[in-house]
């Protein structure tokens, strides 16, 4: 929807503002409103936090522009030992101190009587300003805002107060703030709802990615799938009710529920199935393997990096956890360590080598491919190599880590909540192994089937990324005075 402009405008002073209407006032915040901070009582005193039902505002408390209740509380007698003391509804507040601060200016407006931590700031305003307003108003400038306000060449990003009080604000008249806020009210809703609907879409979707794989790496492809690829044997029961089948965990029934559902060698499917004998597995098609890792990959740990004994003499180029992201490896701007010629063989990757992450995101991978030079890789990845690249496709088996992250694989089998997946584990995993010709065929099928999906989310969160443009330009155009809503707003007031 196209909003007409004001009928006149004059300079407001202020270049980032620029034009505001003409019978609009542009003044400083030290004239508009009385800052007031917190503290924190202290948290060795169990009567000012225990039993305590008096809302204390923190960081972490200021994700909504409306604060109705907070994660910690104080008491009678801690709110009496806080700065703040209590501050009636109808506060501006925003956060003046936080790592937050490099990219966004939280600000939020207490519906509720609470008291505020060190690094929360209120805005007790006078009569010209409303407090709906001047919310709309911060938002819609947060990085603007920030970079007047800022302090600079501080360890933690922090808010300067006198910048902030020298801040110049536009000032409408009273029954024009009150139209701006009820229109940006109406309209971010509305904007907010369709963005929740995307998200919800996409996370749908996302869902039915994950499900694909599993199913498919653990119980085969389905039969049309089988037949394009010159396979005689296929799956179609599991993947024509996808939404009963649960394969830890990707779906919403239990596992004894959903064998129920599993195929069988009955009609309408054509694949057998049997027991794999690994609990958190259960049945695979009748002529797939499951062999321990070690008897298909070697499986090395990357060098530990030593920087104390670098020499510079056999400097090569080396990976690190960060650099292996799923299905993707950063190979710029690399760090260098001693890898002498004698230890290529053991500490460098060659292509269609898989790497997996031994700590962090545990079983993240991504597999090497074409190399323009010899690159190592640090201690916290793992190097899996195929055995006999003849019966092993890496990109089969990147599915199943795939699968086995997300699933929660790694923390099953009497290994609970690992923070390091070490070598040892990794080669005790048994995996599915389907015959040669079935892993090439279900890696390209997922390759393909993925790569859809994958379309989807990227044009769904475009979608989002476009909506929430608009939403943060209608806010600035609207508290600057570059849209004139005040007919809309009355509009939907009457309604």
């Amino acid at each position: 929807m196209k909003y007409p402009a004001y009928p006149q405008y004059k300079d407001s002073g202020v270049t980032w503002m620029g034009a505001v209407p003409e019978d609009w006032d542009v003044k400083k915040t030290r004239y508009l409103a009385y800052m007031k901070g917190g503290s924190t009582p202290l948290t060795t005193e169990n009567q000012f936090w225990d039993d305590g039902d008096i809302p204390w505002v923190s960081p972490k408390d200021m994700k909504t522009g409306r604060i109705t209740d907070t994660q910690d509380h104080l008491t009678p007698e801690g709110a009496r030992q806080c700065a703040s003391g209590i501050l009636a509804p109808g506060h501006v507040l925003i956060v003046v101190r936080s790592g937050i601060l490099k990219h966004s200016l939280p600000v939020a407006v207490n519906d509720i009587p609470v008291t505020l931590n060190q690094d929360i700031r209120a805005f007790k305003l006078g009569k010209q300003l409303g407090s709906e307003y001047l919310r709309w108003f911060i938002e819609g400038n947060q990085k603007l805002l920030l970079e007047q306000w800022c302090k600079s060449g501080t360890t933690v990003e922090s808010i300067e107060m006198s910048y902030l009080a020298d801040g110049l604000v536009p000032v409408p008249p009273h029954c024009e703030q009150t139209a701006i806020a009820a229109f940006l009210d109406s309209e971010t809703g509305r904007i907010d709802t369709l963005v929740a609907k995307k998200r919800k879409l996409a996370a749908l979707l996302k869902e039915k990615r994950s499900g694909l794989i599993s199913r498919t790496v653990t119980r085969g492809l389905p039969d049309d799938a089988a037949r394009e690829f010159g396979l005689t044997t296929g799956n179609a029961s599991i993947h024509e009710a996808p939404d009963q089948y649960n394969c830890r965990g990707d779906f919403n029934r239990p596992q004894a529920e959903a064998n129920k559902f599993a195929p069988t060698s009955e009609p309408g499917s054509s694949q057998a199935f049997k027991d794999s004998g690994v609990d958190w597995l259960g049945e695979i098609p009748t002529n797939w393997l499951i062999p321990p890792l070690y008897s298909r990959y070697s499986i090395e740990l990357g060098k530990m990096l030593n920087e104390s004994k670098i020499t510079g003499q056999h400097l090569l180029p080396y990976l690190r956890n960060v650099d292996v992201q799923w299905d993707s490896i950063n190979l710029l701007e690399l760090p260098e360590m001693d890898i002498p010629e004698s230890e290529y063989s053991r500490y460098t990757v060659q292509e269609g080598d898989l790497l997996v992450c031994e700590g962090g995101e545990v079983g993240r991978a991504a597999i090497i491919g074409n190399l323009q030079t010899n690159i190592g890789f640090q201690k916290s990845l793992h190097r899996m190599r195929a055995l006999n690249s003849l019966s092993e496709c890496p990109r089969y088996m990147y599915y199943l880590l795939y699968w086995a992250n997300k699933t929660g694989v790694f923390n099953s089998g009497g290994i609970s909540t690992i923070a390091h997946l070490t070598g040892q584990q990794l080669r005790k995993f048994r995996f599915p192994k389907p015959p040669f010709e079935e892993q090439t065929a279900i890696a390209a099928y997922l390759d393909r089937e993925t790569a859809k999906i994958d379309r989807m989310v990227e044009k769904v969160e475009a979608a989002i990324a476009c909506l929430q443009e608009y939403r943060s330009a209608l806010i600035t155009a609207a508290v600057t005075g570059k849209i004139d809503v005040r007919a809309y707003s009355t509009t939907k007031v009457t309604r």
